[in-house]
C-alpha cells in the first residue's frame, strides 16, 4: 500500500471523522471500499501487518481532542498544537476529532511501508 494523505477540517460543533478501517469482510458496515484520501478509508492491517495511521494537528494554537464518535473536549484525547500521534491499526476502527478553539485542520497518513 502506497501512502495515502489527507488534511480534514475539524470544528467546535459536531465530532468529525479523520480516518477508518475496513476489512471490507461481513458484517463490516462498509460496503465499498475507496481506498484513498478523498474519504479516509482504509483497508485494515492484519495482526502481522498493522496500518500506520498518523494524526498530525497543524493549528499552531488550539488543540484537537481525538476518540470515538461522541467524543467530546471532556473526554477525547488532546492533540496539542503542532502535536501528532501514531497508531498501529489492525481490524475495523476509526477516530474522530472535535475542536475547542474554532475550525483547525488535522492532517492524516496512512500507509505500509
Amino acid at each position: 500500500m502506497a501512502q495515502n494523505t489527507n488534511q480534514v477540517s475539524v470544528n467546535t460543533t459536531t465530532p468529525v471523522l479523520l480516518w477508518q478501517t475496513t476489512t471490507g469482510v461481513a458484517p463490516d458496515p462498509i460496503t465499498s471500499l475507496a481506498g484513498n484520501s478523498q474519504t479516509g478509508i482504509y483497508m485494515a492491517g492484519t495482526n502481522n501487518d498493522p496500518l500506520s495511521i498518523v494524526m498530525i494537528n497543524l493549528d499552531p494554537t488550539n488543540p484537537a481532542y481525538l476518540g470515538p464518535y461522541n467524543v467530546t473536549s471532556g473526554t477525547g484525547t488532546k492533540l496539542p498544537p503542532g502535536g501528532s500521534l501514531t497508531r498501529s491499526v489492525v481490524g475495523n476502527d476509526s477516530e474522530f476529532a472535535i475542536s475547542t478553539g474554532g475550525t483547525i485542520v488535522v492532517a492524516v497518513e496512512a500507509g505500509r511501508q
